[in-house]
């Protein structure tokens, strides 16, 4: 390894000794030592070139890497800061939220909750989109079956461009949550977020094995002609993951990115979706839809009705129960549950990790029960990326590690524009994971054990602040910083100097 170093012979605050030092952007593999100096990366030397740090890590064995961008998270559902802990556990140094059209009150508006993160920190970077079925709401157009009027609509532009001014990556979309939504008003948005240098993402308007399915895939694309910005297709695995339409959905994708449309997706290494019960995706038809059974559905979190235990965390469905359950979470009298959905291929799910320009993510979030204060989630919120590294890379050989670290880190950094993150490199930011490249695991089950901890994920630094040492949130360190995008973020596949495509490995 060549050496690089810009603050030769000063005392580095931490140095990262001896271990595989992994940049996926430039695929350097080699084992070095890291020196990181006010919150950036100062220094990689090979192993054989000594630095002075107030802090060592001995990474012997282990993996340096730059720390993992979660493209696609929530943050709604319980203290948010409980999640960002899941998150820093498995690897995660910077979340994106807002994702699925959803903006939770206290999400907005965006400048108050990035001012109150300013104040209070939090333990991981975060940026966010704004969510068009929040403004939806917020704009009078509470049915989620009738599209907005042209007054609504006029609404949300404004409101929108609040929050592109503050600082929002750009519009997320929850289609399939607000099936009336239409392509008119998507649209209108869109040009919103053009207008400020930002980007879409969705969660499109249909997600099973239809031919539905890929045209909610083209109409992403047309979001993406017409507006001229990037476009990001949500958790394809739970969109596409069934029968053979995942391969045909990627095709499309494929042929977009080749006709310069810049469109990429993101997916979850789990077979399993999550929703909400009372939520529009389980409306009349869909175990039509999904080809599925009641039992394919297990509940998220315990159910009590009428003061007593109706399901248990982990259980599965039954019709009576399934009806039952809805129809007073439809009538406001329990609070709405999420359920997981055990019904995506996993077959399809690797076939869309292979893809270039596929990139992982977790779509996890904590929720808490707002009156019993229990807390529950889908595995993903915990283990997503350890297990993707340890289950479909180490075990069964899904594709090499520097190739995997960069569907990790490096390619969300390029799609979101976040110049100075996904790469190990002098100068870079100093968000970086340490990792047992042989034992890296998730341990988070569905039901009572989906907040477990991974094993494996040794240290985690985030803007040069060690904050998980040894596998254990470092006490009262809170180094995350929230992201603001005061940029505009560049079309992509991205190219080097060269014009060469540079999107994938």
């Amino acid at each position: 390894m060549r050496a690089m170093d810009l603050f030769p012979h000063r005392c580095f605050d931490i140095v990262i000794r001896k271990g595989r030092a992994i940049d996926p952007e430039t695929r350097t593999d080699a084992i070095a030592n890291v020196g990181i100096i006010d919150g950036r990366i100062g220094a990689i030397v090979a192993a054989d070139q000594d630095l002075e740090g107030k802090d060592v890590i001995d990474a012997s064995g282990l993996v340096i890497t730059p720390g993992f961008i979660d493209i696609h998270s929530h943050e709604i559902w319980s203290p948010h800061q409980l999640t960002m802990q899941c998150f820093v556990l498995d690897g995660v140094t910077t979340q994106i939220g807002g994702n699925c059209g959803i903006q939770n009150s206290y999400l907005y508006p965006l400048s108050d909750y990035f001012n109150t993160l300013d104040q209070e920190g939090c333990l991981i970077n975060y940026a966010s989109y704004c969510g068009h079925t929040s403004m939806r709401e917020r704009a009078g157009a509470k049915n989620l079956h009738k599209p907005a009027t042209p007054k609504q609509i006029e609404k949300m532009q404004t409101m929108a461009a609040q929050e592109m001014q503050a600082g929002a990556l750009g519009i997320s979309y929850g289609i399939m949550y607000a099936p009336g939504s239409s392509y008119e008003e998507l649209l209108a948005l869109a040009k919103v977020a053009a207008s400020y240098g930002g980007l879409t993402a969705a969660h499109a308007r249909c997600g099973w094995n239809s031919p539905e399915a890929i045209d909610s895939v083209q109409e992403m694309i047309q979001l993406s002609r017409d507006s001229g910005i990037p476009h990001q297709y949500s958790h394809i695995g739970s969109m596409a993951g069934y029968g053979d339409v995942m391969d045909r959905c990627l095709e499309v994708l494929n042929s977009a990115q080749a006709d310069g449309i810049r469109i990429c997706s993101d997916i979850y290494p789990y077979d399993a979706w999550q929703t909400q019960l009372g939520s529009a995706i389980l409306d009349e038809g869909f175990f039509r839809r999904y080809e599925c059974k009641y039992g394919d559905l297990e509940v998220g979190s315990e159910v009590v009705v009428d003061g007593k235990v109706a399901m248990r965390t982990g259980e599965r469905f039954t019709q009576e129960l399934f009806e039952r359950v809805r129809e007073v979470v439809l009538e406001g009298v329990i609070e709405d549950p999420f359920i997981i959905g055990h019904i995506i291929r996993p077959d399809k799910v690797k076939l869309a990790m292979l893809n270039p320009y596929v990139m992982i993510c977790s779509d996890g979030g904590v929720t808490q029960d707002s009156n019993t204060g229990m807390l529950s989630a889908h595995p993903r919120t915990s283990g997503t990326y350890a297990r993707f590294l340890g289950r479909y890379v180490r075990e069964e050989g899904l594709m090499d590690l520097v190739s995997a670290l960069f569907k990790c880190s490096t390619l969300p950094a390029k799609v979101l524009g976040l110049a100075n993150k996904g790469k190990l490199a002098v100068g870079a930011d100093a968000d970086i994971t340490v990792f047992n490249p042989d034992t890296i695991i998730d341990r988070a089950t569905f039901g009572a054990g989906a907040l477990r901890p991974p094993e494996g994920i040794d240290f985690v630094i985030v803007n040069g602040v060690i904050t998980v040492h040894k596998g254990k949130v470092t006490p009262d360190v809170k180094a995350g910083n929230p992201i603001r995008r005061t940029w505009t973020i560049e079309g992509y596949p991205p190219y080097d100097s060269a014009g060469k495509r540079n999107i994938g490995n």
